[in-house]
C-alpha cells in the first residue's frame, strides 16, 4: 500500500492521506477517496479531490489546528475510487482546498490554474493567502479557453444525432449560448458573447468565474509576478490539463466573502441566540405582568444580551480581521451596559406620550425599530461593499451603535409590557 501524504499537524494529531494500490501484475492502480485521519481513526472522507504533492516550505496547518490546506485535483463527486488511466480529465480543476477539522468538511475552494509560488495562512487563521504565477496561470488558462471553445464549434457544426445529454441544455456550457448567437445584436465574436453570458449566470448562482471573454486576445497584457528562489517542482505541476481561473493575490486586510457554508454556520448562530434571548425576555417579561421583578427586569436582559453576544462570537466566521469585530463588540456592550438605549428608548416613549396623551412603547419599539434596522441594513450594504478595511470602517461602526439601539428600545417594551 502507497499514499499520497501531507505532514501532520503540529501535534500529530490530524493528517491527511489518498492510498492507492496496483492490481497486481496488470500495471493498473486504484486510487481511493482522500481520508482525513485523528491519530488512528478515520474522521472523513472525500471521493471528489485527487492529492497532489506540496512544497516542503508550505505550513499547511493554522495555528489552532482547526484547518489545513491542500493542493488537489477537484473531479465530480463520486469519482473516487477510480483506476488512475481512467480519471476523467476533462473535468479535472487544481484547486486549494480548505479543509475544517471540526466541521469535517471542505470550506473553501481558491481555483489555481498552476502550482502557487507560496501559499500561507492569514492573520485569523481562517483562509489562506495564495501567491500565483500570474504568467503560468494565464497560459494555462487561454489553453482550457481554447479547448473548451473548439469543442463548442465542433458540436455546434455536428449535424448527427446528440449522443447523451444535450449541452445546448446545460447553462454551464459554451453551446448553451451559442444557440442563441446572432452577429447583428450580439457582437462579431462568438466567443466573447458566449463567455460573457455564461459569466453573468456564474455570477448570478454564486459560481466561480473560470475566466473573462478576453482571454484568447493576443494584445491582452500579462501580470508576471516574481520568479522565487527555485522553480516548483515537475511532480506538482499540472499534468497538461490546466483548469482554473487566475485571480488577484488577496489583501489580508481586504474584505473577503464567506462561503455558503460559514453564512449558513453564521445564520445558525444568530438564529439560536435570537431564540434564546426572545426567550428569557419573554420569560422576564411574564413576571412582570404578574408584578414581580420589575425593578430587575432591565439588568438581567442586559445580561442576557452581553452573555449571548460574547457566545455568538465564540464560533462566528468573521469577515474582517479580529481585532476589528473586537472592536466592534465592545462599543455595542458599552452602549448596552451604560443603559443609553434604554434611556433614548424611555425619552422617545415620553415625547410620545406627551405628544398623544397616552403611552404606547410597543408601537414605539415596532416603529424605532423599522427605522433603525433599515439604516441598519444600509451601512451593512454600503460596508460590505468596500474593497479594504479602512474603507470599511467609515460604515461599519454604524452596526453596534444601532444594534444596542434596537437592543435597548426592545428591553424597555419587555420591562413596561
Amino acid at each position: 500500500m502507497i499514499s499520497a501524504s501531507y505532514r501532520p499537524s503540529p501535534e500529530e494529531t490530524f493528517w491527511i492521506s489518498q492510498p492507492w494500490h496496483g492490481l497486481g501484475e496488470s500495471g493498473l492502480v486504484e486510487i481511493l477517496p482522500l481520508v482525513l485521519y485523528k491519530d488512528n481513526d478515520i474522521l472523513a472522507s472525500f471521493d471528489e479531490y485527487l492529492l497532489l504533492p506540496c512544497k516542503d516550505e508550505w505550513d499547511c496547518w493554522n495555528p489552532e489546528e482547526t484547518r489545513c490546506f491542500f493542493l488537489a485535483k477537484r473531479y465530480p463527486e463520486g469519482t473516487f475510487p477510480e483506476m488512475k488511466d481512467d480519471l476523467p480529465e476533462d473535468k479535472a480543476e487544481m484547486v486549494i482546498a480548505v479543509l475544517d477539522v471540526t466541521l469535517l468538511k471542505v470550506v473553501s475552494e481558491t481555483p489555481v490554474g498552476a502550482t502557487p509560488l507560496s501559499v500561507c495562512w492569514n492573520p485569523t487563521g481562517e483562509r489562506v493567502v495564495i501567491t500565483r504565477d500570474e504568467r503560468k496561470e494565464r497560459n494555462a488558462i487561454r489553453s482550457r479557453a481554447k479547448r473548451e471553445y473548439d469543442e463548442a464549434l465542433s458540436y455546434m457544426r455536428s449535424t448527427g444525432p446528440i449522443q447523451g445529454k444535450d449541452p445546448a441544455d446545460d447553462p454551464t456550457r459554451l453551446e448553451h449560448y451559442l444557440m442563441n448567437y446572432d452577429e447583428r445584436y450580439c457582437g462579431p465574436d462568438p466567443f466573447v458573447y458566449a463567455v460573457r453570458q455564461r459569466n453573468l449566470y456564474f455570477k448570478a448562482q454564486d459560481i466561480a468565474i473560470p475566466y473573462d471573454e478576453h482571454i484568447l486576445e493576443k494584445n491582452e497584457p500579462e501580470k508576471v509576478s516574481l520568479p522565487p528562489e527555485q522553480e516548483p517542482s515537475a511532480e506538482s505541476e499540472p499534468s497538461a490539463e490546466p483548469e482554473a481561473a487566475a485571480s488577484v493575490t488577496p489583501d489580508p486586510e481586504a474584505f473577503h466573502s464567506l462561503t455558503k457554508e460559514e453564512r449558513a454556520h453564521n445564520r445558525g448562530i444568530l438564529l439560536r441566540a435570537v431564540l434564546f434571548v426572545l426567550l428569557v425576555l419573554g420569560i422576564l417579561a411574564f413576571f412582570t405582568s404578574k408584578g414581580k421583578g420589575s425593578a430587575a427586569i432591565p439588568a438581567v436582559g442586559i445580561g442576557v444580551i452581553v452573555a449571548t453576544a460574547f457566545g455568538i462570537t465564540m464560533g462566528w466566521k468573521r469577515v474582517f480581521p479580529r481585532e476589528y469585530n473586537v472592536a466592534r463588540l465592545w462599543v455595542f456592550l458599552g452602549l448596552t451596559i451604560s443603559t443609553i438605549p434604554y434611556q433614548i428608548a424611555r425619552g422617545v416613549n415620553y415625547l410620545v406620550t406627551q405628544a398623544i396623551g397616552e403611552p404606547y412603547p410597543s408601537w414605539v419599539l415596532l416603529i424605532s425599530s423599522v427605522f433603525f434596522l433599515g439604516i441598519w441594513v444600509f451601512c451593512v450594504t454600503r460596508r460590505n461593499a468596500c474593497a479594504t478595511l479602512s474603507e470599511a470602517k467609515r460604515w461599519g461602526w454604524a452596526t453596534p451603535v444601532l444594534s444596542s439601539l434596537i437592543v435597548g428600545f426592545f428591553i424597555y417594551t419587555v420591562s413596561n409590557f
